[in-house]
């Protein structure tokens, strides 16, 4: 009799043919344990990417080179944990950032905001993304186009205008409003910024925040 720990062993060290018999296993650690394999056929992969329970889809979602209808497969997936593992660990096309772009989930829109590839017109939705968190991202995107800049250090947020302050494409007009900034979030990201000049160090040297006003003071001594 095969016991539910020997399963377990043989579903992760096992032969490929003593997979067949566990794969549809009523355990979902077996299930997960087949999943993590290093090598797996095809129909081995199709199968848990159709698996009832969330891990072992997510578990597929996170292997490497997946077959494009796989990926087009669980970037549909009504779990977001799924959703999200596709936006991190695989080669997206533009059709599926175009669907991450427009999720439902404030935090796919967040994760797909912080993907290099993102095109302008995506760039420019998201911007305008009704959640903070997703605006936050975008904010420090490097492809930013100055007037996504312009928008997001006026901001009503201090999240938002926290993320755009980690933003290395701000331009010395950009700086003079952030340094100015009441919210300490957004001061204490400025005063690290490889951009800042020396009137902007002045500026926050007279900080009421003593970490703010001893970050300014040393960033002081670099234009000596």
């Amino acid at each position: 009799m095969i016991t539910k720990k020997n399963k377990e062993f043989l579903a992760r060290f096992g032969s490929q043919s003593t997979l067949e018999n566990l794969i549809e296993d009523e355990n979902p650690i077996v299930r997960s344990s087949i999943a993590l394999r290093p090598h797996l056929s095809d129909d081995h992969i199709n199968k848990l990417a159709k698996d009832y329970d969330d891990r072992i889809r997510s578990s597929i979602a996170c292997r490497k080179n997946l077959h494009p209808h796989i990926i087009d497969e669980l970037s549909k997936d009504q779990s977001s944990v799924v959703r999200g593992d596709i936006i991190f660990h695989q080669v997206l096309q533009n059709h599926h950032i175009d669907q991450f772009v427009d999720d439902h989930d404030d935090r796919i829109r967040s994760s797909i905001a912080c993907h290099k590839n993102l095109q302008p017109h995506h760039i420019d939705k998201l911007a305008k993304d009704k959640d903070n968190f997703v605006r936050y991202y975008i904010a420090s995107h490097p492809n930013l186009q100055p007037h996504h800049i312009d928008n997001f250090v006026n901001d009503q947020s201090n999240v938002v205008r926290k993320g755009v302050s980690k933003n290395l494409s701000l331009q010395p007009h950009h700086i003079d409003k952030l340094v100015n900034d009441k919210s300490l979030g957004v001061i204490d990201t400025i005063v690290n910024h490889p951009s800042l000049q020396r009137h902007h160090a002045e500026i926050l040297a007279k900080n009421d925040d003593p970490l703010v006003s001893r970050l300014a003071r040393k960033r002081l001594e670099e234009f000596k």
